[in-house]
């Protein structure tokens, strides 16, 4: 729900500042516990996470269409990303767009030193409606340290309005 509603990336920064901060209230820390441990969560997620949200933008990298492949069963470009900001923590991203639908099914990330430090498999599309899908699973594994992380959706809905209250540790109770 959060995903398909921030606007900018500003927008982006104060959901995840409110999320991590009522992650700690819920937590049963202390307000300013609270707050400065998400302001410090921020400050370490605010390149990484925010980068591999966005590594499809357009605008934020060089393009080299490498080859078209199977994966999966599935034929894709395999696209190398080469980003255009100097405090990018990628050297390059190797991305595996779906010929049929034009979605990004895996992407590779190559940290500063050259290692294949992380993988974005994306699975289980839902069509929205026309060439609007949207992904049920998106899993992330850290080849450096062995960890992953697994996003699964239900449903997304789209042109929803989110207020305060949503953010506050109350929420929490209510997931």
């Amino acid at each position: 729900k959060v995903i398909d509603s921030i606007n900018s990336y500003e927008h982006l920064k104060v959901k995840l500042h409110k999320v991590l901060e009522a992650i700690m209230l819920h937590q049963n820390l202390n307000k300013e516990d609270a707050k400065r441990w998400a302001r410090e969560q921020e400050s370490k997620l605010d390149k990484g996470i925010f980068e591999d949200l966005t590594a499809a933008e357009l605008g934020k990298y060089s393009y080299e269409w490498l080859e078209e492949i199977t994966l999966d069963g599935l034929k894709v470009d395999k696209i190398k990303q080469i980003p255009l900001y100097k405090r990018s923590g990628y050297t390059y991203l190797i991305a595996y767009i779906d010929k049929d639908i034009n979605q990004f099914r895996k992407v590779e990330f190559f940290n500063r030193g050259g290692a294949h430090f992380k993988t974005l498999t994306i699975s289980e599309f839902k069509n929205y409606g026309g060439t609007i899908y949207r992904p049920m699973s998106q899993q992330m594994d850290n080849h450096l340290t062995g960890k992953s992380t697994t996003l699964l959706a239900e449903v997304y809905k789209f042109g929803v309005e989110l207020n305060e209250n949503e953010f506050k540790s109350s929420a929490l109770s209510q997931l």
